[in-house]
Formats: structure tokens, C-alpha cells, sequence
């Protein structure tokens, strides 16, 4: 998404932030090398309600890229990663040991700690916890990492030397090579369905459906109407709706 003169990006990026603020879903970042900005919509209908906010509420212009199917990535096993103090190739002044395993679908991602709290200053915790929250932004597929447990078994410092930058640079390392033994797939969002269309028209939406990948749980004809549900890739969506319209 970029605005229509280049002197409003800034403008853009704080009205969008404000939006940002009203729906937290929409998951605002920023590519500050090529000036653009994405956002995290529901469909092609919501791009025109941002649209149209951002003209009438801020009046700035902005037109929006073709859309792109958001996935993410769930763990298929559990992994561990160990980095030891003083031991190639780590060359941090600390030791930092992650395992990490998946955890039910919606139960969002937790951290705690399986090492002593008090053998270390909290802000060195504090630093390999907020590094695994942003690492597990792009797991091994360029994808968020969603529905993980990350638990830290092995922590070591050496004062005065260590600090906390030390554990922040060696976190991603270690997490990275934990994701590696457990193993990710990419999954790509799903959508329920419910169609109801005239009862002569089956044949035909039936076969639109299957061209496009759904899966039809029930079909139902009453009074010369037919009723189905099902499940449809969000990728497919739009070119669906495009064939039902033609």
C-alpha cells in the first residue's frame, strides 16, 4: 500500500496507525527501503473501506497492491537449541539452550523459563524473551510461527563481560536452530462457506466449487432451493467469486 504523492507516506503511515489502533488485527508493518506499507485485511471489500477512511477521516489517497494470501507456520514436532559459552562457533559471552513444541491451534504462543530465575540479571531474560517473540515473526518459510511453546533449559553468564546484548544476538541463533529440529509446515487460511442459489442451478455451482478446490460438506434442496456449506482455501475466494459473476 503507498499513497498516491509520495509526500504523504508519513501521513499515511500514522493514519494507518491510528486505524491500526481500532482493529489491532490489521497488523500494521512497514518496508521503510521501498516506502511501503501492509496491512492484514479480510477480503477484497475491506481494502475499500480503508480506502475510503483514509479519504474521508485524513484525506489521503491510496491504492494498494494486488492482495496476498497470509499463511503461517505451525511446528510438525518438538526441537533444541543449545549455544554454549566459550565453545565455537558461539561467539557471545553467553549460553543460551531453547526447546520449543507446538502447542493446540488457537492457544497462541508462551515462553517461561526451566533455568533458575536468579542465576542471572532479569534483563537478560527479559531479552531472550523478547527476541523469541520477534524471531517467531518469520519462521523457516519467511512465515509467522504461530501456536508454539519456547522454553528456555540452559542459561549461563560471566560477569562483569556478559550483557544483555549478547543474549539478544544469540537468541535468534539458537531459536532458528531449534525450528530447524522441530520441523514447520506452511498452512494457508481455510473459509467456511454457505451458498444458497436456485435449485437449477446445482450442476453449475457445483462445478465452479470443485474447480476451485472446495470441499462441499452438505448440500440441501427445499421449496427449489439448494443450500451448501463447506470449506474453501482463501486463496481461491476471489478467482471463485469472479467465475460466479461471469
Amino acid at each position: 500500500m503507498v499513497a498516491r504523492r509520495p509526500a504523504d507516506n508519513a501521513a499515511l503511515w500514522l493514519a494507518l496507525g491510528q486505524l491500526a489502533e481500532q482493529d489491532p488485527l490489521i497488523n500494521l508493518r512497514r518496508n521503510e527501503d521501498a516506502n511501503e506499507v501492509f496491512v492484514s485485511l479480510y477480503g477484497e471489500v475491506q481494502k475499500e473501506v480503508i480506502r475510503a477512511s483514509l479519504l474521508a477521516d485524513f484525506g489521503l489517497e491510496a491504492s494498494f497492491a494486488e492482495s496476498t494470501v497470509i499463511c503461517v507456520e505451525r511446528l510438525t514436532g518438538t526441537g533444541e537449541g543449545l549455544e554454549i559459552m566459550f565453545k565455537e562457533p558461539n561467539p557471545y559471552i553467553a549460553t543460551v539452550g531453547l526447546r520449543i513444541e507446538p502447542r493446540p491451534a488457537g492457544a497462541g504462543n508462551s515462553f517461561e523459563l526451566e533455568v533458575d530465575p536468579g542465576h542471572m540479571p532479569a534483563s537478560f531474560y527479559r531479552a531472550v524473551e523478547d527476541v523469541v517473540s520477534e524471531t517467531l515473526r518469520q519462521g523457516r518459510f519467511g512465515w509467522q510461527v504461530v501456536d508454539c511453546h519456547v522454553a528456555m533449559i540452559a542459561a549461563r553468564h560471566r560477569e562483569p563481560t556478559s550483557t544483555a546484548a549478547d543474549f539478544r544476538q544469540l537468541t535468534p541463533l539458537v531459536l532458528a536452530a531449534a525450528l530447524s529440529a522441530a520441523e514447520t509446515e506452511v498452512c494457508e487460511p481455510i473459509n467456511r462457506f454457505h451458498l444458497e442459489a436456485p435449485s437449477g442451478a446445482l450442476s453449475g455451482l457445483l462445478t465452479l466449487l470443485a474447480r476451485a478446490g472446495a470441499v462441499v460438506a452438505e448440500t440441501v434442496i427445499a421449496d427449489r432451493i439448494v443450500r451448501a456449506t463447506g470449506t474453501l482455501a482463501a486463496a481461491q475466494c476471489t478467482a471463485c467469486c469472479s467465475n460466479c459473476r461471469d
